[in-house]
């Protein structure tokens, strides 16, 4: 699935693939936000509901990015969910 999720001036895709996501160090997670790439990926793995949760997670990563590259003050921290 290939959605453009929008953060200001840049466009993200978002992909929902089966089993977990890895990151580039080879750690399992349910999302992830590649912010060279302009790709939010997101795990089938949990329910839907909580999938919304990951997505909002790893779209704060998106807006931080963002805001740091512009200088905005939008968010100041890591942004944490209890999933």
């Amino acid at each position: 699935m290939l959605i453009p999720v929008g953060t200001g001036g840049v466009q993200y895709t978002r992909k929902l693939i089966r089993g977990d996501v890895t990151t580039p160090s080879n750690q399992r997670c349910l999302g992830l936000c590649d912010t060279d790439c302009c790709a939010i990926t997101i795990s089938d793995v949990p329910p839907p509901a909580k999938r919304m949760k990951v997505f909002a997670h790893e779209l704060a990563h998106a807006i931080k990015e963002e805001c740091d590259a512009h200088h905005a003050t939008l968010i100041d921290e890591e942004t944490h969910c209890e999933l």
